[in-house]
């Protein structure tokens, strides 16, 4: 076996056309397009090297792929994005409200909140428990706070929480299909790091990504922005260059009867609009209503 082996070159030119199954170690694939030998993972042989690209190139099926908007052209299923603005603006409000529409509309099946930055009097005098007490039941809206001591006797903190999802396996991934996950908000979940510095960033991010491309979830995560300029967000570049779309939120109104916010695109990777989110509290249920407002151009 080890004559084989021993050397990657010698193996590619002496190794027979067929080889037992038993004896293919564990760095090796086989090949279809080299008359039966086998590919290794450790060579680097042009031979190994074009095989692997052949294997892993985009296909035709993959160009045809179909993708669904949640909200036309602003936001796709299975993306990740950011939504940010100044403290105060209600970007938790505006957020469980959107999530609330697409379950009404039944554009998901699930939203998983995770909210480690209002205190529990906020979500208390809201209402949301109230709000979405018929979704809780039926385990569509579900609402984790970081600060709860249940959720602390079972995860550290709200990385840990989002790291479990990551070790989930296909049971988890068969119950929440068609899922929104809200990250509220990031400050909260980058821990001893430094917002400013993309180091510190991106590997909380690429665990965002992670979520999105493995448990096709639509991901968004809540920021705030920069104290100097409303309409730009706060930390490092690496906010706004790892997300599929970012919208700056700007409430018009926010009474106890009636809210209403718009989402102004500011990545037009995907998104192209912007859009209004209104909500009318004076009927039994939340009513509410989006409304696509095209391009918004930026003030001078």
């Amino acid at each position: 076996m080890n004559e084989y082996f021993d050397s990657g070159r010698d193996f590619w030119n002496n190794a027979p056309l067929e080889i037992n199954d038993n004896i293919i170690p564990n760095n090796a694939i086989k090949s279809n397009s080299f008359k039966g030998r086998l590919v290794s993972r450790d060579d680097d042989s042009d031979k190994s090297i074009i095989e692997r690209m052949k294997k892993t190139r985009t296909m035709k099926a993959d160009e045809n792929l179909k993708f669904d908007w949640l909200i036309p052209e602003c936001i796709i299923r299975g993306t990740m994005g950011m939504i940010y603005a100044p403290p105060g603006s209600g970007k938790s409000f505006a957020s469980f409200y959107l999530c609330l529409y697409l379950l009404l509309n039944k554009k998901i099946k699930h939203v998983v909140y995770i909210d480690a930055d209002n205190s529990i009097k906020t979500y208390t005098k809201r209402k949301i428990g109230v709000t979405i007490r018929k979704y809780r039941r039926e385990n569509t809206f579900e609402y984790w706070h970081t600060g709860t001591k249940k959720f602390q006797e079972e995860f550290s903190n709200g990385m840990d929480f989002i790291d479990h999802i990551l070790k989930s396996g296909k049971e988890f991934d068969r119950r929440y299909r068609d899922t929104v996950l809200i990250v509220d908000s990031f400050r909260n979940f980058i821990g001893a790091g430094d917002m400013l510095r993309d180091q510190d960033v991106i590997p909380i991010l690429n665990k965002f990504q992670k979520l999105r491309d493995e448990k096709d979830m639509t991901i968004i995560y809540l920021h705030h922005s920069n104290k100097a300029d409303d309409e730009d967000y706060k930390g490092a570049s690496s906010f706004r260059d790892s997300p599929d779309f970012v919208y700056f939120l700007r409430s018009n109104n926010i009474k106890d009867v009636s809210l209403s916010f718009v989402f102004k695109n500011k990545k037009k990777r995907d998104a192209v609009e912007s859009f209004q989110l209104d909500v009318d509290l004076t009927t039994k249920k939340p009513e509410i209503i989006i409304t696509q407002l095209g391009e918004i151009q930026d003030e001078e």
